[in-house]
């Protein structure tokens, strides 16, 4: 199975850990792309080089689950 990579926002800060606000965002932003993702139909999932299978597993993981954020 292929990794998917999602594309979270910079946090504000960039000192220190994320804020609860920047973690809403990032969780926020996750939700969508996975959304986005899971209406793809098989043709631009194929051009991705993805699968149904992939997104199936994408979408099953809790909205927790997010990349971290990204290091300046």
């Amino acid at each position: 199975m292929k990794s998917i990579v999602l594309h979270m926002p910079r946090p504000a800060t960039d000192i220190g850990a994320p804020t609860l606000l920047d973690r809403l965002v990032a969780v926020y932003a996750a939700w969508q792309e996975r959304r986005k993702l899971a209406d793809m139909d098989a043709e631009r999932l194929r051009d991705l080089g993805l699968s149904q299978a992939d997104i199936a597993a994408e979408m099953a993981r809790p909205m927790r689950d997010i990349p971290s954020f990204p290091r300046a």
